[in-house]
């Protein structure tokens, strides 16, 4: 988001949408930008995880999750990390203002996801 509704907090959108006439070349250099997240994304998985089983094989425990498993849960990682960073540059585009878009992600984060969260209950094998 930042990205985004950073160039509206400090009047840089005017000069950047002067030189380039097209607002969805912006859009897309923005998105590709944040895409990039996609690799802070798989840095984190690969430090939480390589964290997480440290702590396990360090108190004696096997692991019962495969390598093909592992290498899902990476891609599926990248994947998520760069499709909320491209989300984010699109919300940081609609909503001008830097303090109500990170405002927002966090009552979405925090309140709303709970609150749908909590109206159904979990599935137990």
């Amino acid at each position: 988001m930042t990205v985004s509704s950073g160039e509206f907090r400090h009047s840089t959108a005017t000069l950047t949408h002067l030189a380039s006439l097209r607002r969805d070349r912006v859009l897309v250099a923005k998105a590709v930008a944040a895409g990039i997240g996609a690799v802070f994304g798989l840095v984190g998985y690969v430090i939480a995880a390589g964290a997480g089983l440290a702590f396990v094989a360090s108190r004696g425990y096997h692991v019962l999750v495969g390598d093909a498993t592992m290498a899902r849960y990476a891609v599926g990682h990248a994947v998520g990390a760069a499709l909320l960073a491209v989300i984010g540059a699109g919300l940081g585009s609609l909503i001008r203002s830097h303090l109500a878009a990170v405002t927002g992600v966090f009552v979405w984060a925090i309140v709303l996801e709970s609150l749908v969260g909590n109206l159904f209950k979990p599935v137990q094998p």
